[in-house]
């Protein structure tokens, strides 16, 4: 944990340094997704490692990059970008290098996000595959296992790349915090995404500062499909459903009120498919407008983990996460009836 703190604040130094990098295509013109042009008084580049450009001798100067040069994982990613999107994923080769971890694999990458996909440096989902197209899993981390799909954040929004994992990792010190036998407790990061620096590069050239992190799916709450109902629902965009304020209105297209089913285990069951999801959900808004007073305290603890529900609220409030107060609230339901909440996506704290 201490190790990860260090490297995060070793961004935000690095950035005052770094050029920032854009995501759209891959004609490079000149340097601009090299590193900065670094002279000393008499026009000579400084010594750093990567790419740089002597504007008096107009040379260029070229010299490998390793982890320990920067003290953070270096990750190459070589092919075209061309034609990228949301929908469209690319099939790239990315060399990854760490002082532990050391593989290339070929991958397939798509822009992520919804509002952040707005802004020129792009969040980009990762998948790694084997030569035939299979799933390759790989490890960055003990405590991550092994999995193909990770995500790789731009924080375009937030210069020291440390808000989002770090204010994750204090709402986990405040799950652990509380004397539950729940399914939260069980889990190392509490239901919350993890990540760290990676210094990224695009066929051979500097392409910006990411953090490489967990996605937000099953993986991260310890689910997994069977005939038991489980769920995960994200608030992807700001409504009055996604507030708990009315009642989704199509349960089985849940998009339509600004919701996302990111996981659910009974999907590929025809028996029982993924209607009850938002039948669920709307039992708990129903609750909601329905009770007060007495009837709403004796009868919450059914619909949702109040503790819970109220560590969201007052954390929310304490890192003044406007984005965060019914949107990009994590929705988790291990029995199909409680839904437990839980932080996502601070980098606007």
């Amino acid at each position: 944990m201490k190790k990860r703190l260090l490297s995060l604040c070793l961004c935000t130094l690095l950035l005052c340094c770094l050029a920032p990098a854009v995501l759209a295509d891959d004609s490079h013109e000149g340097h601009s997704t090299s590193l900065l042009e670094l002279l000393t008084d008499v026009g000579a580049p400084t010594d750093f490692c990567g790419r740089f450009y002597c504007v008096d001798c107009a040379t260029e100067y070229t010299a490998p990059i390793s982890p320990a040069d920067v003290g953070m994982p270096v990750m190459n990613i070589v092919g075209s970008l061309s034609g990228i999107s949301k929908e469209n994923r690319v099939t790239v080769e990315i060399s990854y290098s760490s002082e532990t971890v050391n593989f290339t694999s070929a991958a397939t990458l798509n822009i992520q996000g919804n509002w952040t996909i707005r802004y020129p440096k792009k969040n980009l989902t990762v998948r790694f595959i084997n030569a035939d197209g299979s799933k390759n899993k790989v490890s960055f981390s003990e405590d991550w296992g092994r999995h193909s799909k990770y995500c790789l954040k731009a924080n375009w929004i937030d210069a020291s790349h440390a808000r989002n994992i770090v204010s994750a990792h204090i709402y986990n010190e405040i799950v652990h915090s509380r004397d539950k036998d729940d399914e939260l407790s069980a889990l190392w990061n509490g239901g919350e995404v993890d990540g760290f620096p990676v210094l990224m590069y695009l066929n051979g050239d500097y392409y910006g500062l990411f953090t490489l992190n967990i996605p937000k799916d099953n993986r991260l709450f310890g689910m997994k499909d069977g005939l038991q109902k489980r769920a995960l629902l994200f608030g992807k965009s700001w409504s009055d459903a996604i507030a708990l304020y009315s009642e989704i209105r199509d349960v089985n297209a849940v998009e339509k009120d600004g919701w996302v089913l990111e996981y659910c285990s009974t999907e590929d069951d025809p028996d029982i498919g993924t209607a009850w999801v938002g039948e669920s959900m709307n039992e708990f808004v129903r609750f909601l407008q329905e009770n007060e007073g007495e009837s709403f305290r004796a009868g919450i603890g059914k619909y949702t983990d109040v503790e819970r529900a109220i560590d969201v609220f007052l954390y929310t409030a304490f890192i003044d996460g406007l984005d965060n107060r019914a949107k990009n609230i994590l929705w988790a339901t291990f029995d199909g009836v409680k839904w437990i909440p839980s932080m996502y996506d601070m980098d606007s704290t």
